[in-house]
C-alpha cells in the first residue's frame, strides 16, 4: 500500500476512535479481578515471547494479581492484548496499518481488546514499553530504578489506546552508561546503536562495520607502511612519510586517496571485511581520528576528494552487494559540504561537528557556520547522520551544561531529515558519576525517539520522579549551573579545561546550600545516596578550582576508592578512571592537587618542578592515594641514567650557600618479590652542582632496606646547596630484578 493512502487510512481509523465514538477507559484489573489475557501467535518468535513476558512483569508489578500468557489457539475467557502478528492483528490491520516503516509501532483497542504490535526486529517491544509508559505511566528512569503508580482499590483503568507512530531517527544510540547498561533497559530506552547490549530476546541492533574512523582498520598503517610509507600521511607533519617508524600510531595517519595502487588494495580489502561480516548492512568507510585531511589535489576541496574516494568504492560494492550503504564522516577539515560531487545514494554522511559551540543549539548564531553546513549538506544528499557531543573529554565528570543545546538540536534535525543520531556522552563506567548523568541519558533517550516532546517537561519529570521531595534543590543547583554559563558568554569546547564562569565563592555557597537542602528533605536512605552521588561532579568542581585542602581532597579520593560494586568490571573501571582524574587535574595550575604549602622554613618540591627523563617509557607521572597530594613520580627499572632531576633554581633563590640542610624524600618501591633482590640492588640519591660541573654529594640505599607500598622519609644531612643544584634520583645495578620506584616530594628545611 502506498504511504499516502496508508496514512489515509489511518486518518480515518484515528477520526473513528477519537470523534465518531465516545472515547472511553479501557478496565484492565477491577478490584484484583484480572480482565485481561496476553495473546501470542500460535508460532511466536523469540521476541514476541520476550514481549510478552515483560509486558506480563511489569503488569503484575503494579498489584497483587497474575496475568496469563495463552497462544491464540488456546481458549479465552477474558478480555485479550494480542502481541505480535496474530491472526486477529492481520483481520483488523492488514488493509488499513502495513507497519512498514523502520520501527514503526501499533497501539490500538478495538471491541475493548487492545492489539500491540512492532515493525522491525525490535517493535513489538518498543510497543509494549510504550504501551507501559504512556498508558500505564509506569516510568523506567535508571536500569534500577523502576517506579509503578499507586493503584486505588486494586483497580487498574487506561484510556483507550490509538496510537500508530514512526520515530524520526531510524538510528538512535547514546553513548552513556545507563545506555549501556543491559540488554532490557536499552530497549526500553528504544536505543538500537552499535553500543547498545541485546541478544536473541531483545531482538538486534544497527551495527555499523568498524564503527568509525576506519581507514586504519581497513589498510593498517603497521602493515602496509613497512612497504608502502608513501601511501600514508603523517599528520604530525603533514607530509608522506618517507621511511616507516615503528611505533607509529596508525590513528595519526592519513591515507593518499589518489595513489592508484593503494585504491586497489584498499578496495580488496574492504571486500574481504565484507565477505567476513555478511550481517553487516552499513560499512564505515571513514578518516583517521586526527585534525588533518590530506588533499593531493589542489584543484578540489578536501570534502570533494574524500568523496571522490568513497563515491569509488560505494560503486563497486552497489554492483555485488546493492542492499548495503558505505558511511563515512564529515568531520574537521571535511566537515563543509561538497560543491562540485554529490555523495551515491547509497553513502550515508555522518555529520560531527566537533568545533561547535557545545552550549547552544545548531540554529543558534554561534553555530552559524554548522547550520549552514547542514543546509548545503541536505542539497547534495538524502542520507544523514549526526554525531553529537555531550561530553566535555577533558574533564568528563565535571559539571557541562550541554544538554540544552543536545534537547534543541534533536528536533531540529528530525526537521532537516537526519536519519541516524549518536550522541556522544560521559561513559565512565561507575554507575552514571558525572553531571546528572541518569537524568540526561534518559531525556536523550525519549528525544531521540520522539523529538517533538518538550524537553523542559521532560527534566522536570525526571526532577520529581527520581528525587522526589528533594527535587526542588536539585534542579535549582541544575539550573544555576546552566543560569551561569549564559550570563558568561562563554564558548563550551568539547575539551573543556576553563571553568571560569564557575569559579565563583557566592556559585559555590548556593550550591552547596542546594544538596545541604536536598540532604535535609530526603526521607530515605535510597534517596540520600543519590544526592551524594549527584554531588560529586561538584566536588570534583571544588577540587578542580583548588576550593579544597589537600588532606579533604585525599580523603574525597580514598572514599570514592572505597565504593564496591557487584559489577567486576565496574567496580575496576572506577578505580582506572579515578586515576585518570587524579592525573588530569595534575596538568592544571592551582588545582586543589597542585596548590602549594611551602613556608619560610620549609619549601617542597613536588612533580611540578621535576624533570621526566624520557617520559612515558623510563618515568611517569601516576596516581597514588597515599601520595602527599595523590601525585607521585615514577621511575622504571631499566635504566641507570638520571631518570628524574630536580633543579632547585626553579624555586629557590638562594643569595649564598646554606648549610645543614635536611632532605626529605619520600620513596615507594612496588617490587612484589623482595626475595628476588640482592644486597647490590640499589638506589641512589645524589647533588650536583650544575655551575661546577660536579657532584656535591650521593647517598646509596639498598633496596632490601626500603618496605615495600609504603611511602617513607630518607635523610640527607649536612649538604650544601644552592640554586646551582639538581637532584637526580637513579636506580644502580641489577635494577631488571624490581619494577619502579615512586617518589612523592623532596622537603627542604
Amino acid at each position: 500500500m502506498g504511504t499516502s493512502i496508508k496514512k489515509i487510512v489511518s486518518l480515518l481509523l484515528f477520526f473513528n476512535s477519537f470523534f465518531l465514538l465516545e472515547a472511553k477507559d479501557l478496565l484492565l484489573v477491577d478490584n484484583n479481578r484480572v480482565n485481561y489475557e496476553i495473546i501470542l501467535p500460535n508460532k511466536s518468535t523469540d521476541i514476541e515471547e520476550n514481549a510478552a513476558i515483560q509486558l506480563q512483569k511489569h503488569l503484575e508489578r503494579l498489584g497483587n494479581f497474575n496475568v496469563a500468557i495463552k497462544k491464540e489457539n488456546q481458549q479465552t475467557l477474558l478480555k485479550k492484548i494480542y502481541l505480535g502478528k496474530t491472526k486477529a492483528y492481520n483481520n483488523y490491520f492488514a488493509n488499513s496499518v502495513s507497519l512498514d516503516e523502520v520501527d514503526e509501532i501499533l497501539i490500538k483497542s478495538i471491541n475493548d481488546d487492545i492489539f500491540i504490535n512492532g515493525n522491525g526486529s525490535r517493535g513489538v517491544l518498543y510497543a509494549v514499553y510504550e504501551f507501559l509508559e504512556q498508558f500505564l505511566k509506569i516510568q523506567f528512569f535508571t536500569p534500577k530504578d523502576f517506579q509503578y503508580p499507586k493503584l486505588i482499590n486494586n483497580t487498574l483503568k487506561i484510556s483507550e489506546p490509538n496510537l500508530n507512530y514512526t520515530p524520526p531517527f531510524y538510528y538512535r544510540s547514546h553513548y552513556s552508561y545507563n545506555a549501556l547498561f543491559n540488554e532490557e533497559f536499552a530497549c526500553i530506552l528504544k536505543e538500537n546503536g552499535d553500543f547498545q547490549p541485546t541478544n536473541k530476546y531483545f531482538g538486534e541492533t544497527t551495527k555499523i562495520l568498524g564503527w568509525v574512523h576506519t581507514f586504519d582498520q581497513i589498510l593498517p598503517y603497521k602493515k602496509y607502511g613497512k612497504e608502502h610509507p608513501n601511501w600514508f600521511i603523517n599528520s604530525e607533519t603533514e607530509k608522506h612519510f618517507d621511511n616507516y617508524i615503528e611505533d607509529f600510531e596508525g590513528q595519526l595517519t592519513q591515507l593518499d586517496l589518489q595513489n592508484s595502487e593503494l585504491r586497489k588494495t584498499f578496495l580488496k580489502n574492504v571486500f574481504d571485511w565484507i565477505k567476513n561480516n555478511p550481517n553487516s548492512n552499513i560499512i564505515s568507510i571513514s578518516q583517521n581520528d586526527n585534525r588533518l585531511f590530506y588533499t593531493s589535489d589542489k584543484n578540489s576541496s578536501k570534502t570533494e576528494e574524500l568523496i571522490e574516494f568513497i563515491n569509488y568504492i560505494a560503486k563497486e560494492v552497489y554492483k555485488i552487494y546493492p542492499s548495503k550503504k558505505i558511511e563515512t564522516l564529515a568531520y574537521y577539515q571535511t566537515e563543509e559540504p561538497p560543491k562540485n560531487i554529490k555523495p551515491l545514494s547509497n553513502v550515508i554522511i555522518r555529520f560531527a561537528p566537533i568545533d561547535g559551540d557545545m552550549g547552544y543549539a545548531i540554529y543558534n548564531v554561534k553555530n552559524s557556520q554548522i547550520k549552514s553546513n547542514i543546509e548545503n549538506w541536505r542539497k547534495v544528499t538524502n542520507e544523514l547522520f549526526y554525531w553529537g557531543y555531550n561530553t566535555n573529554f577533558k574533564f568528563p565528570i565535571l559539571p557541562y551544561p550541554s544538554l540544552n543545546k543536545t534537547v534543541k538540536d534533536l528536533p531540529y534535525l528530525a526537521e532537516n531529515k537526519f536519519k541516524g543520531i549518536f550522541i556522544q556522552d560521559n561513559t565512565n563506567p561507575s554507575e552514571g558519576y558525572g553531571y546528572f548523568q541518569d537524568m540526561q541519558t534518559w531525556v536523550i533517550a525519549k528525544l531521540m525517539w520522539n523529538p517533538k516532546l518538550d524537553s523542559e517537561e521532560l527534566i522536570k519529570e525526571f526532577f520529581d520522579g527520581f528525587y522526589k521531595e528533594s527535587s526542588k534543590p536539585l534542579y535549582g543547583y541544575y539550573k544555576l549551573i546552566e543560569s551561569n554559563f549564559f550570563n558568561s558568554k562563554f564558548k563550551l569546547n568539547a575539551f573543556e579545561d576553563n571553568y571560569h564562569y564557575l569559579n565563583n565563592d557566592n556559585l559555590i555557597i548556593k550550591a552547596e546550600n542546594y544538596f545541604q537542602e536536598a540532604e535535609n528533605l530526603a526521607t530515605t536512605h535510597e534517596l540520600k545516596t543519590r544526592i551524594r552521588k549527584e554531588k560529586f561532579s561538584l566536588e570534583f568542581l571544588k577540587i578542580y578550582l583548588g576550593k579544597k585542602s589537600q588532606e579533604d581532597t585525599k580523603e574525597f579520593f580514598n572514599n570514592l576508592y572505597q565504593i564496591n560494586y557487584e559489577n567486576p568490571y565496574v567496580n575496576n573501571a572506577l578505580k582506572s578512571y579515578l586515576n585518570d582524574i587524579i592525573l588530569s587535574f595534575a596538568n592544571i595550575a592551582n588545582t586543589s592537587l597542585t596548590k602549594k604549602e611551602n613556608t619560610n622554613k620549609r619549601i617542597t618540591l613536588q612533580e611540578d618542578t621535576f624533570i621526566f627523563y624520557r617520559k612515558g617509557d623510563l618515568t611517569n607521572l601516576e596516581a597514588d592515594l597515599n601520595a602527599s597530594n595523590l601525585l607521585c613520580a615514577s621511575i622504571f627499572g631499566k635504566t641507570q641514567d638520571w631518570n628524574i632531576q630536580i633543579p632547585l633554581d626553579k624555586r629557590i633563590n638562594f643569595i649564598e650557600e646554606i648549610k645543614n640542610i635536611d632532605v626529605i624524600l619520600k620513596l615507594k618501591s612496588i617490587e612484589e618479590n623482595h626475595q628476588l633482590m640482592d644486597d647490590s640492588s640499589t638506589i641512589v640519591i645524589g647533588f650536583f652542582d650544575s655551575k661546577l660541573k660536579q657532584v656535591i654529594k650521593e647517598k646509596t640505599i639498598k633496596i632490601n632496606n626500603l618496605e615495600s607500598d609504603k611511602f617513607f622519609p630518607i635523610k640527607i644531612k649536612d649538604i650544601k646547596l644552592n640554586k646551582e643544584t639538581i637532584v637526580y634520583i637513579v636506580f644502580n645495578n641489577n635494577r631488571e630484578k624490581y619494577d619502579k620506584l615512586l617518589v612523592d616530594k623532596i622537603i627542604i628545611n
